[in-house]
Parts: C-alpha cells; structure tokens; sequence
C-alpha cells in the first residue's frame, strides 16, 4: 500500500487548455534544464521537437544536454518500450515529463466499446509509466518525480481516473502554471 501511496502523491498531472500548450511546453523544458543544471538526469517525452531554447542554454549545451533525454514519438507502445529499455542504460532520470499524453492514446485497443476501451488505455498506459518511474526511484534510492500533461476533456470524458494516480492536490490546470518555478514549487510540494 505504501508505494501506492507513494504514486499516487510524487507525480504531477497537469490539465492543458488547447489555447496554452505551447507556453506550457516551454515552461515543461525550462523545468526540464533546472533539473539538468542540478547534475540530475531528465526523460522528455513529447510528440513533436521543442523548437524554441533559451538562450542560457547554449552556454551550457554539453552539460545540459547530456542530461536531458528527448524521446519523440506518436506511439504510446514505443514511448513505454522506451521507459523499459532506460531501465538498463548507466544513468537513472530524476524527472520524466510526458507530454499530451491524449497524442499518445488516440485509438482505443481491440474491440468492444470505444470509452471502455479508452479507459483502458489511459489506465494501463498511466500504471505502467509511473511503475517505470517507481522503479527510477528504487534505483537512485531517491525520489524520481513525473509531469504528465493530459488535455482537460479526456477527464471530464472519463476516460481517465485521476484519483487513482493522483492525489487532488497533484491535479493542477495549466493557466495555474506561469513559469518553471511554479513548475517546481509543484513537484517540492508533492509528498
């Protein structure tokens, strides 16, 4: 029950607004950079490259960038072979950020009804992401946190069951979130 517990209160679910995803990923990549500043490693997920670095960045390009893996896919299958394979590499992320994950799970799997089948989906998708993130804890032997950015519909939908993940105080919309220090004032605050 304690890991459980643990899950469900180290992890951040951030709820966008269509109108705002840009700014939030931005905000996701400066939270990312502070992590890798902090000689801590960081797993990026999101479907289409960031286009847009600061310029603070390029000073430290081979310090910082080595620390920050981007994975960019459009495929929810290759983003958790990915979070498996990271398991046996020489390094252990600190941070996985996972953006727009309703992206990812666009199509429902097999047959039957499609919200059964939705709700299925996000619910083995989400297990098995913070298991992987569960187990980067055991192996830093410190805690190793996730952001996972999901649009606002797809729970008032309810293809997805917040409160088993999430504690409500982990549940933060995004125009709640203005810069990467409210970012990580968030993640300080998960217990």
């Amino acid at each position: 029950m304690d890991d459980v517990q643990n899950i469900r209160s180290n992890n951040l679910l951030i709820t966008e607004n269509g109108s705002n995803q840009k700014q939030l990923q931005h905000i996701l990549f400066e939270t990312a950079i502070r992590y890798a500043t902090g000689n801590k490693h960081v797993i990026f997920v999101t479907e289409k490259p960031i286009d847009s670095v600061p310029p603070e960045v390029f000073s430290n390009y081979n310090t910082i960038y080595k620390k920050i893996i981007f994975v960019y896919s459009k495929s929810a299958e290759a983003v958790l072979l990915k979070l498996n394979d990271i398991k046996a590499w020489n390094f252990t992320p600190a941070l996985v950020v996972l953006e727009s994950i309703q992206n990812l799970l666009r199509k429902p799997c097999g047959g039957g009804r499609v919200g059964e089948d939705l709700n299925f989906t996000y619910c083995t998708f989400l297990a098995s992401v913070l298991d992987a993130v569960c187990y980067y804890s055991r192996k830093l032997g410190e805690r190793s946190q996730c952001i996972i950015t999901v649009s606002r519909d797809v729970i008032d939908m309810g293809h997805l069951m917040v409160e088993q993940f999430f504690q409500e105080s982990n549940v933060v919309c995004s125009r709640d979130i203005n810069s990467y220090s409210d970012a990580l004032d968030l993640l300080r605050e998960c217990r």
